[in-house]
């Protein structure tokens, strides 16, 4: 049985309140902000940063876990990214990042620490950036789209860490990933993660895909998809840019 039905099952059995009170929560959201197209999803994005603040982690992770339980869950996250990008070989001094979905600034601090120097964080919200260049002085933050155009300039490293499944509306996770080939530098990695199954819906606001939609969009012989491994509910994978520049 596939882990995150074992893990939705389980909690059924713990709390069927629990879980009925989340599936009517869906279903307001859902009436609320519709398909999360264009102004919707940033408005709903900026309302849950909002609710939560820069300080506590169920603004961008699991809702239904305590702030300490996703505080534990993160930090394993970004061990296991940090390890997935120095085994790339990433010089991360020299590096240009990109960090697109940057939240509460948990990639920001992991490339402060490794001693990045050129970083831009992208979110498709405003409500926490004032916060986060305070917090990272030196580092550019900035509201962006990605599925409408791609941030200035190019990158030798770009991180996208549980932000493609919430590419639901029409045509975005396309040119969302036409966007990141336009801005990722030649022989730049860029590390991302996905549930690789689908097509299906999990809910109004998120949608699992199978690899052939990053094969799709990354073609084989400028860019090459390194070996998935497990990463929470997902994959965590790198694609690396192997020659040329986007047309």
């Amino acid at each position: 049985m596939p882990r995150p039905l074992r893990e939705r099952l389980s909690r059924l059995r713990r709390d069927p309140l629990g879980v009925l009170k989340g599936r009517l929560k869906l279903v307001y959201l859902r009436l609320r902000y519709g398909g999360l197209q264009g102004e919707r999803a940033e408005a709903f994005w900026s309302d849950r940063h909002a609710r939560y603040g820069a300080d506590d982690l169920r603004g961008v992770g699991r809702e239904s876990w305590s702030h300490a339980e996703n505080e534990a869950d993160y930090a394993d996250a970004v061990r296991r990214v940090r390890e997935r990008i120095e085994a790339e070989g990433v010089d991360w001094k020299q590096a240009r990042v990109l960090d697109l979905g940057c939240g509460v600034g948990t990639y920001a601090a992991m490339a402060r620490e490794a001693g990045v120097e050129a970083y831009v964080g992208v979110d498709i919200a405003d409500t926490l950036l004032p916060t986060l260049r305070e917090r990272y002085p030196g580092y550019r933050f900035e509201q962006h789209d990605l599925s409408q155009s791609a941030p200035a300039g190019q990158f030798e490293l770009i991180v996208m860490i549980d932000v493609t499944q919430h590419l639901v509306a029409p045509g975005a996770y396309e040119a969302a990933m036409a966007h990141v080939r336009q801005a990722l530098a030649p022989g730049g990695v860029f590390v991302v993660t996905s549930w690789l199954k689908g097509p299906e819906r999990l809910s109004f606001f998120e949608a699992a895909r199978p690899l052939s939609a990053y094969q799709a969009a990354f073609p084989g012989g400028e860019f090459e998809i390194g070996r998935r491994e497990p990463f929470r509910d997902k994959f965590l994978f790198s694609i690396r840019r192997t020659s040329g520049d986007d047309t």
